[in-house]
């Protein structure tokens, strides 16, 4: 906790260990991942732990304004790789915040909801493609075996592209640069303990490359908390961090539409 601290600190302040808001992006993204992954592995100590969940909660509530549009590192950096970081650590908040239980985080519920609605049509806009959209319908309505470029396992699985099926490697692994495939590395460091199909060897011979979305188990609601309400457990994300990005706000649009009111929804 004292880490994540003088990380949001780092990054709301702007103190003298970095010379630039680029570099503050590396550290802030870095420390949201680090939170994503104790959300995910280690939900149990939020019970465990004294304070653990408020003291989550509120350091995420503190560094959500920086990376906001108007924040201090809200604004796109001209940087390309400062630019990824930028919507990798917007990913995290938002996956952070899918992970916690609902009705955890009254205060940010509302300006959440906002934001992944804003991020949501960006991406629209902009053409990026969804990759958890098989995660978010029943067995009953998968009546078509497709999937999107990222998380396709077999061929003929991906539409709508010419030659799909005759480089499935290149389809579905999504150009990344570096720093995309670093901030996502830890989320999948067990995928080959959850998933569903049998993989005996590595996508020609590369761990990078392996890392490809497949379909996973879904558990049990971690803690008694995240069993109250309709919680459901985030997917593991995409290593490009505009696709990741979208998914992220589909999750946390998800998790605060019932907190909204009425109207709200409706207009929503």
């Amino acid at each position: 906790f004292t880490l994540w601290q003088r990380s949001a600190k780092s990054a709301e302040e702007s103190t003298a260990n970095f010379t630039s808001p680029d570099q503050d992006l590396i550290c802030i993204d870095a420390a949201l991942s680090s939170i994503v992954v104790f959300l995910k592995y280690c939900s149990d100590l939020l019970l465990a732990v004294p304070d653990a969940l408020s003291r989550t909660t509120s350091l995420l509530e503190q560094i959500f304004p920086v990376i906001s549009p108007g924040g201090r590192l809200g604004n796109q950096p001209s940087n390309p790789a400062a630019a990824s970081r930028l919507e990798s650590a917007k990913a995290s908040i938002m996956e952070a915040f899918s992970w916690l239980p609902p009705g955890s985080y009254p205060l940010a519920a509302d300006q959440m909801f906002v934001f992944a609605a804003s991020q949501m049509q960006v991406a629209t806009e902009g053409d990026v493609s969804c990759s958890i959209m098989s995660c978010l319908v029943t067995d009953e309505d998968k009546f078509l075996d497709s999937h999107p470029f990222c998380r396709a396992n077999a061929a003929g699985q991906v539409g709508g592209a010419e030659k799909v099926d005759e480089n499935l490697v290149a389809l579905t692994s999504e150009a990344a640069h570096h720093g995309e495939r670093e901030a996502v590395l830890n989320f999948l460091s067990w995928k080959r303990k959850i998933r569903t199909e049998d993989y005996t060897v590595d996508v020609l011979e590369s761990p990078i490359l392996d890392l490809s979305q497949t379909q996973e188990e879904r558990s049990n609601p971690p803690t008694p908390l995240h069993e109250v309400g309709t919680w459901k457990e985030p997917s593991s994300p995409a290593t490009a961090s505009k696709i990741r990005l979208l998914d992220a706000a589909i999750h946390a649009f998800a998790a605060t539409f019932g907190m909204q009111d009425g109207r709200t929804q409706e207009r929503a």
